[in-house]
C-alpha cells in the first residue's frame, strides 16, 4: 500500500489532498487520497468510472506490519492511481519477496516501472 507519499518535499497521508494528474490533465490537481485500489480489482474500478492517474512522488513509506515503523524508499517514482470524482486511490500490487523483507508489508504501490 503506502502509508505516506513525499511530493516536492512535503509528506502526504491518506485522507489528505495530493497532487495527481488524470486523463488529459497537464498540471497536477489536488484530489482527496481516499485509500487504495488493488491492481487485481482494476476491472471493478473501471466499471465504476475510475480514470487512470499518476502521482509523481519523490518517495513513499510503508508501515511495517509487525513493528509499525515507517520504512521509506526515497526513490522518485510515478505511482499509478485511479481518480473517481474528486478522490484518488493509490493502486497497489503484491510485494516481491525482497520488498516484503525490507518493508515488512505484503503490498506495495504500483509504479509505472513495474
Amino acid at each position: 500500500m503506502c502509508a505516506r507519499l513525499k511530493i516536492d518535499g512535503r509528506i502526504y497521508r491518506p485522507n489528505e489532498k495530493v497532487p495527481t494528474t488524470a486523463g488529459g490533465e497537464t498540471a497536477p490537481l489536488p484530489k482527496l487520497w481516499d485509500g487504495f485500489a488493488r491492481r487485481e480489482s482494476r476491472q471493478m474500478w473501471d466499471r465504476k468510472g475510475a480514470k487512470p492517474s499518476v502521482i509523481h512522488a519523490d518517495g513513499f513509506a510503508e508501515r511495517n506490519t509487525e513493528t509499525k515503523a515507517l520504512i521509506w524508499d526515497e526513490s522518485p517514482a510515478e505511482i499509478e492511481a485511479l481518480v473517481l470524482g474528486d478522490t484518488v486511490r493509490v493502486v497497489t500490487r503484491e510485494a516481491t519477496a525482497q520488498e516484503a523483507a525490507r518493508f515488512g508489508h505484503p503490498r506495495m504501490p504500483k509504479t509505472l516501472e513495474i
